[in-house]
């Protein structure tokens, strides 16, 4: 994905935790929105405040987004990985260069249409016994709750299916 596309993301990422979702909780788009510029697309997110992520799907790519501070000091190429319960562990692409001056912490990168349905999967298992999703980069560590995000999971993926 283009950077002023994954600009806008993290645009609408913010817009979306400010208008449509409670303090650190997951959320999703249940239709297509779209960008300024005419880009339709589907989101999944979490958090209002750090730690946030979110996974964009547009009709040619998928990306990951991470904002924490944890992740500020990670440079540009670190292996990404976001792990589950069982030591399960699904690689996405390496970080991008990208970086916000305004979110240190800021990690992006693109997700495979294979990796992306394993993590939904793992996603709308949600965990009843409070394991987390561990999003991995260049050895710092990040955990996002899974359990109330199987709703969001499921709608994020139909939402996907109208792209």
């Amino acid at each position: 994905m283009r950077h002023p596309v994954r600009l806008s993301v993290l645009s609408a990422l913010l817009s979306a935790c400010a208008f449509g979702a409670s303090a650190q909780s997951w959320g999703a788009t249940a239709h297509p929105a779209t960008f300024e510029n005419g880009t339709r697309y589907c989101m999944l997110w979490f958090g209002e405040t750090e730690p946030l992520m979110n996974v964009t799907a547009t009709g040619d790519a998928q990306t990951y987004l991470v904002v924490s501070s944890v992740f500020s000091d990670v440079p540009a190429g670190a292996d990404v990985t976001f792990g589950f319960k069982g030591g399960i562990r699904i690689a996405v692409s390496p970080l991008d260069k990208l970086r916000p001056q305004e979110y240190p912490g800021f990690i992006s990168g693109d997700v495979s249409e294979e990796a992306l349905s394993a993590i939904l999967a793992r996603m709308a298992l949600g965990s009843s016994d409070n394991a987390p999703m561990t999003v991995i980069a260049g050895g710092k560590t990040q955990d996002f709750p899974l359990l109330s995000s199987a709703g969001d999971a499921s709608s994020f993926q139909a939402c996907k299916a109208e792209l």
